[in-house]
């Protein structure tokens, strides 16, 4: 009895790939906008049935898996871009972080494009979105070295902030949209009434800043954040993780709306839509 394929166990640094694309039959089941994701291969998939995602509150969709028929060729720099696209995808929305080395990945994944045609026939190359790979490479190359770095966000206007995608690096379960800047509180205002809860050892919620930050007190005291820096308004996002299961958990009834800062937590370059 096998417990996978056996092309998932194939390695090496690939000279091709094979592209399935991945999408929602009725992608306004999701409640938001999005686009769809393609699956990399060493070997062609073959065609596969469509199945069930459940995305709570009795709303679901069939998801489609479309495999092009012609590959395209691997070269290291776009290997080098798919496998940072891929890595971040893990990380920042699951959680995983993974060692990058392209010869053991079993396989990748990168956006599709909003507006193209998607049929066996379609130009693998049209079909993948190289702007938001190189986007993506780019902001993980730019925080490498210093993370923290916070003269970023001072030279941003407050626009830039909107709708942006949010993670804890302190805290996998905390994930947050980005609503936009606020100016009615500062960084070291008292938490807002009717703010979503944090629970955990972790928590202080002595002011929005402290709010904000989910490391141990050991750790936070040695930390020096920037008490001027721009009050963010966003929106816990609530996880589910297993979409094939059409199980709805309870409805949480908790407040959902938060005010952070952005100094100890980290602007995805995921965007919202993926």
């Amino acid at each position: 009895m096998k417990t996978k394929p056996a092309m998932w166990s194939v390695g090496g640094i690939p000279d091709v790939l094979f592209v399935t694309v991945l999408s929602l039959e009725t992608p306004e089941a999701l409640g938001r906008t999005s686009q769809p994701l393609a699956l990399l291969t060493r070997e062609p998939l073959l065609q596969l049935p469509s199945f069930e995602l459940h995305f709570g509150g009795g709303r679901h969709s069939p998801a489609q898996c479309t495999p092009i028929i012609q590959p395209i060729e691997v070269s290291a720099t776009i290997l080098d871009m798919i496998n940072t696209f891929t890595l971040c995808l893990f990380d920042h929305v699951f959680s995983k972080q993974y060692e990058s080395n392209p010869s053991k990945m079993p396989y990748f994944l990168v956006p599709v494009s909003t507006g193209v045609v998607v049929n066996g026939n379609a130009d693998p190359l049209a079909v993948i979105s190289w702007d938001v790979l190189q986007s993506v490479q780019d902001h993980q190359l730019k925080w490498a070295d210093n993370p923290w770095d916070n003269k970023f966000w001072q030279t941003e206007s407050d626009d830039f902030f909107a709708d942006k995608y949010i993670i804890d690096p302190f805290d996998g379960s905390r994930k947050l949209w980005s609503k936009g800047v606020t100016r009615d509180y500062k960084a070291l205002d008292p938490v807002p009434p009717n703010t979503a809860p944090r629970v955990g050892a972790r928590k202080d919620n002595s002011n929005i800043l402290e709010y904000s930050c989910s490391l141990w007190a050991k750790a936070r005291s040695r930390r020096v954040f920037d008490p001027t820096q721009r009050v963010i308004e966003a929106e816990y996002i609530s996880l589910r993780r297993n979409l094939l299961d059409e199980f709805d958990e309870p409805v949480d009834a908790s407040p959902k709306k938060c005010f952070v800062v952005l100094e100890p937590l980290q602007l995805s370059p995921v965007s919202k839509n993926i």
